[in-house]
């Protein structure tokens, strides 16, 4: 999970760095836009779509599995 924690921090850094919100690039081009991002890949576009319109955290990874075995 150790890999995953550093995606997200990137990520993190990548949306404080947007020079417009993400909820308005979410809102325009949906999901496959926040994937055009550089550094937001499928999965963390996920998580940033149930992020913003649920306010829960998700991942396309069952959380159940080791980390070997989601990879």
């Amino acid at each position: 999970a150790l890999f995953q924690a550093r995606a997200f921090r990137s990520a993190a850094l990548v949306v404080q760095g947007l020079s417009r919100p993400v909820e308005e690039i979410l809102a325009e081009g949906g999901r496959k836009a926040l994937e055009e991002i550089p550094g937001i890949g499928l999965s963390i576009a996920y998580a940033l779509v149930a992020l913003l319109e649920d306010g829960e955290l998700r991942s396309l990874r069952p959380p159940h599995l080791s980390p070997r075995e989601q990879l």
